[in-house]
């Protein structure tokens, strides 16, 4: 019987005690439920709204490179380049080079020689042959001295002649004297042609195939529109070439003229 009432007793605290347990157990973990719930939560509403992130700068980019092709730039057009004046031809020392250049035709000089843009030539044509001495300048020959003209070695070699072209000339100290020309009719008496001129005042003209007033007339358009030179000659519109001797108080010379043909010339002495 003892036995029996030790059983029952000890079968009701055993349904006393799972019952109080299954009352009584503690709850669940709240920091985990928490946890949970708050992960479930973000989680939802990360899906549902934007997130809000961090502001960013964004870099706009042109819509022009986007939807067109850049046009390459314009090339910049070249510097305009100024040309190189040209240079005049030399003409050969030969003799149509010299007749083309002085008289404007070949076949009226005979070249003697040449050397250093000097010639020593001839008028073949023209009455007693005449000699004379050319002279280049800028690639073109000018008639420089008749022969019998007064001008001597020195002032020859002064102008840059070499030494076989000077040595043509006679000697300064033995230049010809001026002499009386004809006048402007064959029956006028035998008289000096008296020309004046700015830097040396009057001249004695030695005149060959012209007359006083044909020479006065070249001479006076010739000083009134060149600059005196040893080497560059005017010409006048009758194609006379005319040298207007710089002032040089040695100079025997005022100056000479040459007719278009060669055959007609004069000089302008000193008294």
């Amino acid at each position: 019987m003892r036995r029996l009432l030790a059983a029952a007793a000890a079968a009701a605290v055993l349904l006393s005690a799972c019952g109080d347990d299954a009352q009584d157990r503690a709850p669940a973990d709240p920091t985990t439920t928490t946890e949970s719930t708050a992960t479930a939560t973000t989680t939802e509403i990360a899906d549902e709204a934007p997130t809000s992130a961090a502001p960013t700068t964004v870099t706009p980019t042109s819509a022009s490179a986007e939807t067109t092709t850049a046009e390459p730039a314009p090339e910049a057009a070249p510097a305009p380049t100024t040309a190189a004046p040209a240079r005049p031809a030399v003409t050969a020392c030969d003799d149509d080079g010299l007749s083309q250049d002085i008289l404007g035709f070949p076949g009226g000089v005979s070249v003697d020689f040449c050397e250093d843009g000097w010639a020593f030539a001839a008028y073949p044509n023209a009455p007693g042959a005449p000699e004379f001495i050319a002279e280049q300048v800028d690639g073109r020959w000018f008639h420089a001295v008749a022969m019998g003209d007064p001008v001597c070695q020195d002032d020859l070699s002064a102008r840059g002649a070499p030494a076989a072209v000077s040595k043509l000339l006679p000697p300064c100290v033995d230049a010809p004297a001026p002499t009386a020309g004809p006048t402007g009719s064959p029956t006028d008496p035998v008289a000096a042609c008296v020309v004046s001129t700015k830097e040396y005042g009057d001249t004695h003209a030695d005149l060959v195939a012209v007359t006083c007033d044909g020479a006065r007339a070249e001479w006076g358009l010739a000083e009134a529109n060149t600059e005196p030179s040893w080497t560059i000659p005017w010409v006048t519109p009758t194609g006379w070439e005319c040298f207007v001797t710089p002032y040089d108080a040695t100079s025997k010379a005022a100056g000479s003229c040459y007719g278009p043909d060669g055959t007609a010339y004069f000089t302008l002495y000193l008294p």
